[in-house]
C-alpha cells in the first residue's frame, strides 16, 4: 500500500462498523433507507475494498492527471468512498472537489476516524448535501427522503470540471426496469456538463440482465459496447488488509472477484468508450 493511505484509521472504523447490528442491504429498496444509521455502517463495511479499488482503478485507466488542477465533481458521493480512492493515487488531485448526494451520510461522515482518513486522503471536501440528479422528474427511489432533495443544476458545474458519478442510474430502475423518461433526463444533463468543457466517468451496474445502460446509450446515441477491460479486482485487493482475515475474501475480491465488478461509461472530446471489469 501507499504510504498515504490512513490504514490504521480505516481498520479501526471498519472493525467497529463489523460490530454493529447488521442490515441486510437486500432489504434497502429505497435510497431513504440508507439514512438508517446502521445500514450506513454496513454499507462502509461491505463496500469500502470495493468502491475505493474500483475508482483507484479508473483514475489510472483513464490518466486525466492534466485535468488535476480543475474541480473534481461526485455525484452520488455517499460515503465518499469514491473520492478517497480517486485520491489514493500517490499523485494529488489539486483542484475544489465537490462532494454531491440526496442524503447527508452523518453517522459515517461525521465519526472522527472516519474525517481523519478523508482528510488525510482528500483534503478538504465540499459537501453539497440534499441534491441529486438529473432532474427535473424525482426517481421514485429517492422519495420519502426527507427534507426532500433538490435538483443540482447542470449549468453550476464548473467549466472544465472532472465529474464522476457512481452507481445513480440504478436509481432509475422501477420493477428491474429503467426508466425511459429518466433515461433521457439523464442524457440532457451529461450532455449539458459535457458542453461546458467537462469530461464525465459514469459507473453503475455490471449485470447483464439489467437493461441499465441499453436505454441510456440509445439516448446519447452510442454504441452498448465494453471496449477496454480494467482490473477493478486487482486494485481492490490492494486494500484488503482493512479487513480481518474473515472479511478478506470476499470483501476485497481475493476469493469472489465477481464482487468488484463494475462497468463505466467514458466520456470525454477524444472517445466515448466503455471500461468493464476483467475477470
Amino acid at each position: 500500500m501507499t504510504d498515504r493511505l490512513p490504514t490504521a484509521l480505516l481498520q479501526s472504523v471498519l472493525a467497529r462498523y463489523k460490530l454493529c447490528p447488521r442490515q441486510d442491504l437486500g432489504l434497502a429498496q429505497q435510497v431513504g433507507d440508507y439514512a438508517d444509521p446502521r445500514r450506513q455502517q454496513t454499507y462502509v463495511h461491505m463496500y469500502t475494498a470495493k468502491h475505493m479499488g474500483l475508482w483507484a482503478a479508473l483514475r489510472s485507466a483513464v490518466n486525466w492527471e492534466d485535468r488535476k488542477t480543475s474541480s473534481l465533481y461526485s455525484f452520488g458521493a455517499g460515503p465518499n468512498l469514491c473520492l478517497m480512492g480517486w485520491y489514493w493515487r500517490p499523485t494529488a488531485w489539486e483542484g475544489p472537489v465537490v462532494a454531491v448526494d440526496p442524503l447527508p451520510w452523518s453517522r459515517v461522515l461525521d465519526d472522527a476516524d472516519w474525517q481523519a482518513a478523508s482528510h488525510s486522503l482528500c483534503g478538504v471536501i465540499n459537501e453539497t448535501r440534499g441534491f441529486y440528479v438529473p432532474g427535473p422528474t424525482l426517481p421514485a427511489q429517492l422519495a420519502g427522503i426527507q427534507p426532500p432533495p433538490r435538483i443540482f443544476p447542470p449549468d453550476t458545474v464548473a467549466e472544465g470540471s472532472v465529474v464522476i458519478i457512481p452507481f445513480v442510474m440504478n436509481h432509475f430502475l422501477v420493477s428491474g426496469s429503467v426508466s425511459e423518461q429518466l433515461a433521457r433526463e439523464m442524457t440532457n444533463w451529461i450532455l449539458a456538463v459535457y458542453n461546458r468543457g467537462c469530461r464525465i466517468l459514469l459507473v453503475d451496474l455490471h449485470a447483464d440482465e439489467v437493461d441499465i445502460w441499453k436505454v441510456l446509450c440509445t439516448a446519447l446515441g452510442i454504441q452498448f459496447d465494453a471496449t477496454r477491460k480494467v482490473g477493478f479486482s486487482r486494485y481492490s485487493k490492494v486494500f484488503a488488509d482493512l479487513y480481518d482475515a474473515d472479511d478478506r475474501a470476499f470483501r476485497a475480491g481475493l476469493r469472489y472477484k465477481q464482487f468488484c465488478q463494475a462497468r463505466a461509461l467514458c466520456i470525454q472530446p477524444e472517445r466515448v468508450e466503455f471500461l468493464q471489469g476483467d475477470l
